[in-house]
């Protein structure tokens, strides 16, 4: 199954892609992150995450077969990261994904859909979410899009240093649910040796 999602995320990526121009002296660097199911191990959040939106939504099924896989092109020259994610078997939908700073569970350095909720300013913030306000209501399915390292003022880091700890392998993706909090997938960003 996991050769089918990079299968998925490579050709999302590739959608994203085709209408992009870059410098043709600009030599993307290829990333990828393999999402394994991290809410045997986590921990329970201190804080329980959106209390009122997980009430409405069906009870949380089974986590064993969650997992993902992402690809990742990097552009040095204009600092653009082009993502595509695949992720399936989830216990229930997303309620918040996100690119973290290292070590496990450190802040925010950038949202992919949902939004850390109020009064945790441990988690840091990114601005907008490049996928939405909210998560897709599935658990399975694609994230796909781009944004340009831009640092994070809440972290008070520059680009540069975003660049440098993903170039480092010192991020990573985390997908957050109702039944998994601290994060139920997650998966280092690490440079592609294929």
């Amino acid at each position: 199954m996991n050769k089918q999602l990079a299968l998925a995320a490579l050709f999302s990526l590739s959608c994203t892609i085709s209408n992009t121009s870059y410098a043709a002296d600009e030599q993307p660097v290829l990333f990828t992150a393999d999402l394994s199911n991290a809410g045997a191990t986590a921990s329970p959040s201190p804080i329980p995450f959106y209390p009122n939106e997980c009430a409405k939504l069906p009870a949380p099924g089974s986590d064993a077969n969650a997992l993902g896989k992402a690809v990742l092109l990097y552009y040095p020259k204009s600092k653009t990261l082009h993502y595509a994610i695949a992720f399936s078997g989830l216990s229930g939908p997303a309620m918040m994904s996100h690119i973290h700073s290292s070590p496990n569970n450190a802040p925010i350095v950038q949202t992919f859909c949902g939004k850390p909720p109020p009064d945790v300013n441990n988690l840091g913030h990114s601005g907008h979410a490049l996928n939405g306000k909210a998560c897709p209501l599935t658990t399975e399915g694609f994230l796909k899009g781009e944004y340009v390292l831009k640092g994070n003022p809440s972290l008070k880091m520059t680009p540069e240093q975003e660049e440098q700890q993903l170039m480092a392998g010192e991020l990573f993706i985390n997908f957050h649910t109702c039944k998994n909090m601290p994060g139920e997938i997650k998966g280092a960003i690490v440079k592609s040796t294929k």
